[in-house]
C-alpha cells in the first residue's frame, strides 16, 4: 500500500512508473470519459525529483506505460537536441507576443526538410551534418531551392 493522491491505495509498479486501475477514491473521475488508470512516473531532472502525472483510457501494465512515456521523452529529448545544434535555439531571446511559437514551427519545418534533403557534395563523398546543409543552402541559391523545393 502507498499513498497516491492523498489515498491509500495498490499501485502496480515497474521501477519509475506506478499505475492505478481501482479508481472508486478518486473525486471527479466522473468528469473523465472512459478513464481507467492513474499513472505516475519518476524523473530527475538536473538532480531535482520530479513526479508526472497522467491519466489513461488505456488498461496497460506499469511496464508498458513505463516504456511508452521513456520512448516519448527520447523523441522530444532528440528532437530538442537537433534544433540546438542546427539552430542554436537555446541561444534565441525571442520572448514577446507568439514570436516564440512561430520560430518554434518555422525551425521544425526547415529542420525537416534539410533532413530530407540530399547531400550538395559529389557523389560519394560522406554526408554532411545539418549545420552544414544549412551553411550549405545559405550559400548556393541551387541548393535552397533544392532543399525547399525537393528538386
Amino acid at each position: 500500500m502507498c499513498r497516491f493522491f492523498g489515498q491509500q491505495v495498490s499501485p502496480i509498479t515497474h521501477g519509475r512508473t506506478r499505475t492505478v486501475t481501482d479508481l472508486e477514491w478518486l473525486h471527479g473521475k466522473e468528469g473523465w470519459d472512459g478513464l481507467k488508470t492513474v499513472v505516475r512516473y519518476l524523473c530527475w531532472r538536473n538532480g531535482v525529483r520530479s513526479d508526472l502525472y497522467y491519466i489513461s483510457s488505456a488498461q496497460m501494465s506499469a511496464l508498458e506505460f513505463y516504456e511508452c512515456v521513456r520512448g516519448h521523452r527520447s523523441i522530444e529529448n532528440r528532437l530538442h537536441w537537433s534544433l540546438d545544434v542546427v539552430f542554436r535555439e537555446d541561444a534565441c531571446r525571442a520572448s514577446l507576443g507568439h514570436a516564440p511559437e512561430i520560430l518554434d514551427v518555422l525551425r521544425k519545418v526547415a529542420l525537416s526538410l534539410l533532413r530530407s534533403a540530399g547531400n550538395p557534395r559529389e557523389k560519394g563523398r560522406k554526408k554532411m551534418s545539418g549545420p552544414k546543409k544549412r551553411f550549405a543552402a545559405s550559400m548556393n541559391p541551387d541548393y535552397m531551392f533544392d532543399v525547399l523545393f525537393g528538386k
